[in-house]
């Protein structure tokens, strides 16, 4: 069966798959924007706690009183 028989215009089949397309792209992108915005939280969750500990660890190893010294 020809293209026209199909969808009695010779350029519809063609439109429809290219709407086709672009819906599955459109798709793609978000799915991947969605997975992108994930990891991007995540690793500025872990790059914040990193950043808790240190100052936490820098606390506990200032000695007890010392402060900024101006020189």
């Amino acid at each position: 069966m020809s293209q026209t028989q199909q969808t009695g215009h010779p350029h519809m089949a063609n439109e429809r798959d290219l709407a086709y397309v672009v819906l599955v792209l459109e798709r793609q992108l978000e799915a991947t924007q969605r997975l992108h915005e994930e990891d991007i939280a995540s690793l500025r969750a872990a790059l914040q706690e990193l950043k808790v500990r240190i100052v936490e660890l820098a606390q506990t190893s200032m000695p007890s009183g010392s402060g900024s010294q101006s020189t």
